[in-house]
């Protein structure tokens, strides 16, 4: 009885051990086996061997899954220095890896330790360390005349006095969720001088979403930086083309409005007519959100502008609009004019 209660408590190991036979090639395997033990010296030793078998190997799945999982084994076990120490070296080692992205999962997971561990300037260096490392977005950083500048503290845990250890042919800006976490740690944690460099580094690298449009856009504006914030706004509308750029749109015409409200009419009008029309006179809103740019074309014109050409956007507003649509604006355009016609 003892042996087959033995038996069914080894039962995970055993099957992940004939797995493992069958296919070490696959990362998700080698950790399965290394879930399975309990032993912490042999489950160290198996991290050890994993990540020797794929120095030669070839492997199927992610290999940064195995350094995080390794470095967060160390973390849980309150080892941090361990644990820095897993990151450092799948960097040193990124020649094994096959893609930009699992270099990118290495520096997100190091970046979430720091800040679990309250390290604020640490994981920022780290963040910034992300685009050192990449000949060629470094080459283009300190060439360029936005450089983003110098790291705050070099000397925490002497993570940057080695960055020249760490280098990569990898082009890391093709990975949003890096890029994007750069941003919210230069927002949260850098300057806003800082902030603004690194963004448009990103943005000459053509490697900026619409999400890190608004989310510094809104940032700049709360901040009362309003001209860096429209300045952001107009970058992305030079990137952009429908459908992405129709939130761009939105928020930069409501924030303009709302800061400036009647004192740059004509600007604002420019704007609607850039939105409907696009930058060259051809590239016209696509119909599902022509409604609520004239609405608020037809809105702005009727808080600040002229009741004539309210009218007018109306009647402009019919050859973009749905078949539902279409309707509405007729009812709203004849009870504007009724409007006019009982005044006078």
């Amino acid at each position: 009885m003892d042996k087959i209660n033995y038996l069914l408590d080894q039962r995970k190991t055993y099957i992940a051990d004939i797995k493992l036979k069958n296919n070490k090639n696959n990362v998700y395997i080698w950790l399965s086996k290394i879930d399975s033990i309990i032993n912490e010296e042999e489950k160290i030793h198996l991290y050890d061997e994993s990540l020797r078998y794929f120095e030669k190997n070839d492997y199927i799945g992610k290999l940064s899954d195995i350094y995080i999982s390794y470095a967060y084994y160390y973390y849980n076990k309150n080892e941090y220095t361990n644990c820095i120490n897993i990151f450092k070296l799948a960097l040193k080692q990124n020649a094994y890896f096959k893609s930009a992205n699992e270099i990118a999962n290495i520096f997100c997971a190091w970046i979430e330790i720091e800040l679990l561990e309250r390290n604020y300037k640490e994981a920022l260096n780290i963040a910034r360390l992300s685009i050192d490392i990449n000949k060629k977005s470094y080459n283009t950083l300190y060439k360029s005349s936005t450089s983003i500048l110098l790291y705050e503290d070099i000397s925490l845990n002497n993570n940057l006095k080695n960055k020249n250890n760490y280098h990569t042919n990898f082009n890391l800006l093709s990975c949003m969720k890096l890029v994007s976490l750069i941003i919210d740690m230069e927002m949260n944690y850098g300057t806003i001088e800082t902030t603004l460099n690194m963004f448009d580094f990103f943005y000459h690298s053509k490697c900026i979403n619409v999400k890190m449009v608004l989310t510094l856009a809104t940032y700049l504006y709360e901040k009362k930086y309003f001209n860096e914030s429209f300045k952001v706004y107009e970058k992305a509308l030079s990137v952009f083309h429908y459908p992405y750029v129709y939130p761009i749109y939105v928020n930069y015409i409501n924030k303009y409005i709302q800061r400036y409200k009647d004192k740059n009419i004509s600007y604002v009008r420019d704007l609607f007519k850039q939105a409907i029309y696009g930058n060259d006179n051809k590239t016209f809103i696509p119909k599902e959100f022509a409604k609520h740019i004239f609405l608020m074309y037809a809105n702005f014109e009727s808080n600040y502008g002229f009741i004539k050409k309210e009218l007018s956007i109306y009647k402009e507003a019919i050859p973009f609009l749905e078949e539902p649509d279409k309707i509405k604006f007729y009812k709203i355009f004849i009870s504007k004019v009724k409007q006019q016609s009982y005044k006078k």
